[in-house]
This record gives structure tokens, C-alpha cells and sequence, in this order.
């Protein structure tokens, strides 16, 4: 609210003494006023008209059934709203078990190329396993693997495969003198591990997929009993 005494905020709070919302100081300086300004009585009057009047209509509301469809639609929407969330929370449930169960089989099947090669006579500490692609010269070192005193057969699996393309495979053994045993070539082809691959991948993702669909068919079942249905 202003203050002063200036005539013009004076004039301005004639609807406030109408509606009667003033400080009582404001008030009496107001009544004051309007003494010494008899012509803003009729303005006065006029305020009071129009609250009169304002006063008098009547107040409208919306019919039963307007009312009733404006909140069954506000409830549709927030029921929507839920229904999305939960179908959502499912779906991402989903995913993730379908992920884990991927990464579980991946590490248990080991679905790639499989390397394996016997040890005759002196035996390495250590071996070091390299890749190429097949028509290249740029071996690349995937793994490294520590011997086991008396064990003469050993594996490898390489995982880490693209689709399609054709490997050659270098494993040297070793000790802490050096290097002193070089296995031959071998070369293998992606499209062995495929299979297993696909197989995983497919499992997965059906495993994943069956959740979702019995977990939202178990809550529109629950939603259906909840609006009356018969099963």
C-alpha cells in the first residue's frame, strides 16, 4: 500500500475504503480527505455502486455432469501418467535383466575362438598370446597368461571378436631369461563363435522380454479386477 499524503494516492484508494481493507490510519486520512473534498463523494458513491452490483450476480458453476467429467478426466490423465511410469520402470527392468543374464552366459559358455596348444619339454613361467587379422602383418598382444608348474595343455578364448572377420593367432612362451618357444600359426574365423554368440544374445533378450510382458499383463490384470472386470 502507498503512503503520503500526495492527492492523487488518496483518490486512488476509494475502492479500498469501499471494500473496507484499509489500516485504520489510512482510513481516518482518507475520511479526512474527503471532507475537505466533498465532489469525491460522488466518486466515493460510485465505487459502492459498482460493488453492489458485482455483489448481487449470482455465482455460476458447471452442471453435475460437466463437473463430474472434468474430474473423471483429470483422474484418466493421472492414472495415464502412472500407467507410463510403471510400464517404463518394467521395461527398464527388463533391460537390465536381460544385460545381466547376457554377461553371466557370456562368461560361462565363452562363446569366441578357442585356442588350445601343448607344452613339451621345458616349461615357460608365463605366454603371451597375439592376434592379427588374416592378411596382415600387425599382431597385436590380447592376453598374457601365467603357467602352471606341471600342467602341459593349456586354453585360451578369445571373446573379443568382430563378425565376420578372419584371424591368426601367435603364442610364444617364456621365462625370465626370454623368450624360447614360438607355436605355429593358427588361424580361425569369426563365424565359429557366431553361433554361440547369436545363442546368448537371443536368450537374453527373449529372457527380458518374457519378464516385461508377464509383469504387464500381471498389472493390467490387476487394473481390470480394480474396475469391476470378471475374470
Amino acid at each position: 500500500m502507498k503512503t503520503g499524503t500526495d492527492p492523487d494516492d488518496l483518490d486512488s484508494r476509494l475502492p479500498w475504503v469501499v471494500n473496507q481493507t484499509l489500516a485504520p490510519d489510512e482510513q481516518q486520512q482518507v475520511e479526512r480527505w474527503l471532507k475537505d473534498h466533498p465532489e469525491k463523494q460522488f466518486e466515493l458513491s460510485f465505487w459502492r455502486d459498482i460493488q453492489s452490483v458485482v455483489m448481487q450476480q449470482p455465482r455460476h458453476l458447471p452442471s453435475r455432469h460437466a463437473l463430474q467429467a472434468i474430474i473423471s478426466s483429470i483422474r484418466l490423465e493421472r492414472r495415464s501418467r502412472r500407467e507410463k511410469r510403471i510400464r517404463w520402470l518394467y521395461q527398464a527392468a527388463g533391460v537390465a535383466l536381460a544385460l545381466v543374464v547376457f554377461l553371466f552366459l557370456w562368461s560361462i559358455v565363452k562363446p569366441g575362438i578357442v585356442l588350445q596348444w601343448s607344452v613339451i619339454g621345458h616349461t615357460p613361467t608365463s605366454f603371451r598370446i597375439f592376434r592379427a587379422e588374416v592378411g596382415g602383418d600387425e599382431y597385436r598382444l590380447i592376453a598374457e597368461l601365467a603357467a602352471q608348474p606341471g600342467r602341459t595343455e593349456y586354453q585360451f578364448v578369445d571373446l573379443w571378436l568382430i563378425p565376420g572377420k578372419s584371424y591368426v593367432y601367435w603364442i610364444e612362451g617364456g621365462d625370465n631369461t626370454g623368450v624360447f618357444a614360438y607355436s605355429q600359426q593358427v588361424s580361425n574365423s569369426s563365424l565359429s563363435a557366431l553361433p554361440g554368440q547369436l545363442g546368448i544374445l537371443i536368450t537374453s533378450v527373449i529372457l527380458g522380454y518374457v519378464i516385461v510382458l508377464s509383469r504387464t499383463d500381471l498389472f493390467r490384470l490387476r487394473k481390470f479386477r480394480s474396475q469391476g472386470g470378471v475374470v
